[in-house]
């Protein structure tokens, strides 16, 4: 059964092999600012970490470094005890270490939306709130920023009585009301053969 337990950091084991590097700074920045949020994720079958090595070590290096402990760390004696997600199990340690990749790999993959991603660093930058702790510096939110601009609110032109007294047409025009059909270019032409008449 899938269930979250606050395990000391000294007893979680890191997987023997992870190819994924990590932002030490960004990630110690994140812990500062918003506290510990996301559990470990622990293969229970191997008995080690299948997700957050970069969590773990960042954790570690604030303890060692004597740093305060993040939010929801909870402190038993010397030690810190962090959230861990359990009950996970993977029929072996080929398939555990597929999910390590997919883990890190398929996050990579999404990509951005980078419209979106604009507007919400729009508000951040504009209210001078920091983005520490987020992945992403001043430079970096301005230039993404100067790339993708708000769409443009709608525009209309000025009236123009020369274009309302000559409207343009595009072939027939279907009657909403009796479904009758005609083409208004040919009923202007007979109007002026009317009046000409």
């Amino acid at each position: 059964m899938i269930r979250i337990e606050l395990v000391p950091l000294s007893q979680v084991q890191a997987w023997p092999r992870n190819p994924k590097k990590h932002d030490e700074p960004g990630l110690d920045a994140s812990l500062e600012r918003f506290g510990f949020v996301n559990p470990l994720v622990l293969d229970e079958t191997s008995g080690r970490l299948v997700a957050g090595h970069g969590r773990l070590e960042a954790l570690r290096r604030r303890l060692e470094a004597g740093k305060p402990p993040p939010a929801r760390v909870e402190v038993r004696g010397a030690e810190w005890c962090v959230p861990v997600l359990m009950g996970v199990s993977f029929a072996d340690e080929a398939e555990a270490e597929a999910y390590l990749l997919a883990d890190n790999r398929l996050t990579e993959l999404g990509g951005w939306d980078q419209v979106a991603l604009a507007d919400m660093l729009r508000r951040p930058v504009t209210e001078r709130a920091a983005l520490e702790g987020t992945g992403f510096t001043d430079e970096q939110a301005d230039r993404i920023l100067r790339t993708y601009k708000p769409p443009e609110e709608a525009s209309f032109k000025e009236y123009d009585e020369t274009v309302a007294e000559k409207p343009e047409h595009f072939g027939e025009v279907v009657c909403d009301a009796c479904g009758h059909s005609f083409n208004p270019d040919e009923a202007e032409d007979y109007e002026e053969k009317e009046a000409g008449e």
